[in-house]
């Protein structure tokens, strides 16, 4: 909720003092928010959960049975999950998503918001201005116009705003005095936080991440202990802070990098509900890793439009050689480009997920290791890079906020001080610097992951699309060299979303995702067997057991009729079936701004104009959309503005599959859209 437009108040004060002038002069400038910490910010605590505590006194101390989780306040909210996921254990623990974890009826109320929600805070009209105020001060940096104004000018612009914005915040105090500030800095909230954060890990829900899941925490630092028991993780026999200086040291030359933390990255779980298990994650955030991990991410991604670029060139000459185009890249980077490159005609469709491909992929120094894949993607960007420009290495400047941006430069400058240069080889060190420092510490004990990469790192996502890409490029390469052309051609639309796979018009996928094959004597395979396992999703298939429903990302796509191709698409949302009702988008109650917490809908309805294609499934998905957010507390008729203003300016977004026209039509005779 806020009390006015902050643009608006200040375009009009620009306008008072300097006239018509002004009236373009905040068009390229973005007034943006700040907010106070969410409730997850007060509640979760995995860092004092996984990571500062004294694991050798926990493990002497802990009594499954005595477990505080299993006292009679808490024998409503126990569960039977520890005893399947424990092998050997007898004892119910707590693992619960209800807000009936604290009997301070407060603290609930705020809890059933969901953990995006940031408390209310009283309304200081004081402090208030004097932030508008530093606003004010700063629009000088990023407006010409403003700049250039007398001192004279500028000071009567700020003093008629910030007039402005007094009144219209008395206005707003008077009208809405009987909303209270809600208790989170309370002594007593604050007492109860306590008490639940030492026994219970507060954690986000799979699917919906703004749902609250309560876990006892000595069942989750056991089960935490289980993971790194596994053949994945090696205990390391050293002292954190050792491990920590000589992580520095080995990068200090990056004299550029950001030194944004010195501890070592500990775990994080995620619950999922729908399946009774979690997921782990390797917090990374603002460790000694963070700033590594980010210059690999930046570097991977900036070489992708060039590798993209090699294939395509790559597919031309192979084209004029075999006279078959294959498919070289698989990757998509969104579901907007997965829905613009979707073929005129569908006659089957097959999904599949590559299932623990997190957790699978080597990195050892084998062929098959992710440093191979890293080298073999380095090797296509420069190969395509060096036949343009002899400028092949690559710069990457930090800005003071910490933001990196990479760009090509020639290797014999020297790079200035805000800037790093990397080389071929260089680029491939920085994966290698990262795989090698997949640390974990949990209490005053450090474990490295040996198998698999951390799920967690800003490089991760972008280290399975290199990974998979090396393995699908080289299989178009081999069925072609074996001339089996038609085998080619099916996969000429296939798709992958990291770990997601989507084909169509193919009926030969399943010989080449199949497990049991020869992987030496037939070249129809795609994935090695041995790390990657191959999971289908096709919900549907037809008589000839070729795919016709099937979901990939949040798109259902159905065939109807497999001889004409056509097909159909929709929305697919899986939250609608998780089982639990999820804590959705942000309440009203919430403090944060009102105009941007609409564009949630303005994304979503966006998003529903790309997904569908009939438009009464449009018109009912944004129904849904607009339902939430009134449920939420958001007046309607803003909701439907928000509606009708994307509707009319559909053209600012990707180009639409269903029928605009009909949909307003529908959207007008069964909504308050007038």
């Amino acid at each position: 909720m806020e009390a006015f437009s902050v643009r608006s108040v200040v375009h009009d004060a620009l306008k008072r003092v300097v006239g018509e002038e002004a009236d373009t002069w905040l068009d390229d400038i973005v007034f943006g928010w700040s907010y106070n910490d969410p409730i997850a910010a007060y509640v979760c605590k995995p860092k004092r959960i996984f990571r500062d505590f004294n694991l050798e006194q926990w493990s002497k101390d802990y009594d499954a049975a005595r477990c505080p989780c299993r006292s009679q306040r808490y024998e409503p909210l126990l569960s039977s999950i520890p005893i399947e996921l424990i092998p050997g254990s007898t004892h119910q623990h707590v693992v619960t998503m209800s807000p009936e974890i604290t009997d301070n009826y407060r603290l609930r109320a705020m809890l059933k918001e969901g953990l995006n929600h940031v408390p209310l805070k009283a309304l200081d009209i004081e402090e208030a201005l004097y932030e508008m105020g530093q606003l004010l001060d700063r629009l000088a940096d990023a407006s010409v116009g403003v700049l250039q104004l007398s001192d004279r000018k500028r000071r009567l612009m700020k003093k008629l705003a910030l007039d402005k914005a007094r009144t219209k915040m008395s206005r707003y105090w008077n009208k809405h005095r009987h909303v209270s500030a809600e208790p989170i800095d309370q002594a007593s909230i604050k007492k109860e936080i306590e008490f639940i954060s030492r026994r219970f890990l507060v954690l986000a829900t799979d699917k919906a991440a703004n749902t609250p899941t309560y876990v006892c925490v000595n069942f989750i630092r056991e089960l935490a202990l289980q993971r790194l028991s596994s053949p994945d993780f090696v205990l390391l026999h050293e002292e954190p802070e050792l491990l920590e200086a000589a992580m520095h040291a080995e990068t200090a030359h990056l004299v550029a990098l950001p030194r944004t933390g010195v501890n070592l990255p500990y775990l994080m779980a995620i619950f999922k509900a729908h399946k009774g298990t979690f997921r782990w994650i390797t917090n990374t955030a603002n460790s000694s890793v963070s700033a590594m991990a980010e210059v690999c991410a930046c570097l991977l991604s900036f070489l992708v439009p060039s590798v993209r670029d090699f294939c395509e060139e790559k597919s031309l000459l192979m084209e004029a050689e075999y006279g078959t185009k294959p498919n070289l890249w698989w990757p998509v980077s969104s579901i907007g480009e997965f829905a613009a490159s979707l073929p005129q005609m569908v006659s089957s469709v097959y999904t599949a997920d590559i299932t623990r491909c997190f957790e699978l992929i080597p990195t050892d120094s084998s062929e098959h290791s992710l440093v191979a894949a890293v080298k073999f993607f380095v090797e296509c960007a420069m190969a395509h890079r060096r036949d343009r420009s002899s400028r092949d290495s690559i710069k990457i400047r930090v800005t003071n906020g910490g933001s990196m941006f990479a760009s090509w430069t020639d290797k014999h400058l020297c790079p200035p001080e805000d800037c790093m240069h990397f080389t071929e080889k260089e680029v491939v060190w920085v994966t290698e610097w990262c795989v090698s420092h997949s640390l974990v510490q949990m209490g005053g004990e450090v474990w490295k992951q040996v198998l698999g990469i951390p799920m967690g790192l800003a490089c991760s996502p972008v280290w399975c699309d290199v990974y998979f890409f090396k393995y699908e490029y080289q299989a178009m390469i081999r069925l072609l060299e074996h001339k089996l052309y038609e085998s080619v051609q099916s996969f000429r639309d296939t798709f992958r979303y990291v770990d997601d796979i989507c084909s169509l018009n193919n009926a030969a996928v399943g010989d080449c995702f199949r497990s049991e094959c020869d992987q030496i004597a037939d070249p129809k395979w795609i994935y090695p067997a041995e790390y990657i396992e191959i999971k289908e999703t096709t919900v549907l298939k037809g008589d000839d057991g070729q795919g016709i429903v099937a979901n990939f990302l949040n798109m259902t796509i159905s065939v109807s009729s497999a001889e004409q191709g056509e097909f159909a698409t929709a929305k697919c949302d899986k939250r609608h079936d998780l089982g639990f009702v999820p804590c959705r988008y942000t309440r009203f109650n919430s403090n944060r701004s009102t105009a941007q917490s609409l564009q949630i809908i303005t994304a979503q309805t966006a998003l529903i104009l790309i997904l569908c294609t009939d438009p009464t499934e449009a018109t009912s998905e944004i129904r849904r959309v607009v339902a939430g957010m009134t449920d939420n507390g958001y007046e309607s008729r803003r909701c439907w503005d928000v509606v009708k203003k994307v509707l009319k300016n559909h053209q600012r977004y990707q180009p639409s599959r269903v029928n605009l026209q009909i949909t307003l039509e529908i959207l007008e005779q069964t909504c308050a859209m007038h």
